[in-house]
């Protein structure tokens, strides 16, 4: 694996085409912020191609999946366009168009 950035409370790896992240803490679920703004929890992301991400989003929300968080990031080790919803389960899921 190689490294690719970290800090105290979290280590971003990178192994062939796949990312994974160790994260340190106190809570795995999502929150909510005093300002209202989502605070993504521990979770899975899988990439989709640009093309793709509107559609993904359509078919969750058309499907009574409620979209927890969206946002686009211009830093970071993952940049891109992306958003969080639950599984039936509970298990916070991101769906990301990586900006390379």
């Amino acid at each position: 694996m190689e490294k690719l950035d970290g800090h105290e409370r979290m280590s971003f790896f990178r192994l062939g085409n796949d990312h994974i992240v160790l994260v340190k803490s106190d809570t795995a679920r999502a929150s909510q912020s005093q300002e209202g703004e989502f605070r993504p929890g521990v979770h899975h992301a899988f990439l989709v191609d640009a093309a793709e991400y509107d559609s993904a989003k359509e078919q969750l929300t058309s499907n009574g999946i409620r979209i927890l968080g969206e946002e686009i990031r211009d830093r970071g080790v993952f940049t891109g366009r992306s958003l969080y919803f639950s599984d039936p389960d509970g298990n916070e899921l991101e769906i990301i168009v990586r900006k390379v």
